[in-house]
């Protein structure tokens, strides 16, 4: 990954923040190494990035979840009940 490595040593190198700066060392560092390259300390930085990202699922999804499946849940089981109501009289 030579291409990757020369970018993200050049994004580090213009960009003086030290913030950026260690983010573009992992960014090369996962580019070369892949996950298996990153130390333990980091693995569990990104893990608890993504506990986080997951944690926040729920929330967002009720709305979806209230508007769209349901309605069609209970079509899918009221329908046949009504349809033999509806042919008994």
């Amino acid at each position: 990954m030579p291409i990757a490595s020369a970018a993200g040593t050049a994004i580090t190198a213009d960009l003086g923040a030290r913030k950026i700066r260690e983010e573009g060392t992992r960014a090369i560092d996962f580019a070369i190494y892949g996950i298996d390259g990153i130390d333990a300390s980091m693995k569990s930085v990104y893990e608890a990035l993504a506990e986080k990202k997951a944690a926040g699922l729920p929330p967002k999804l009720t709305v979806p979840m209230i508007l769209f499946f349901l309605p069609v849940l209970f079509v899918v089981i009221l329908g046949p009940a009504a349809i033999k109501v509806m042919a008994l009289k």
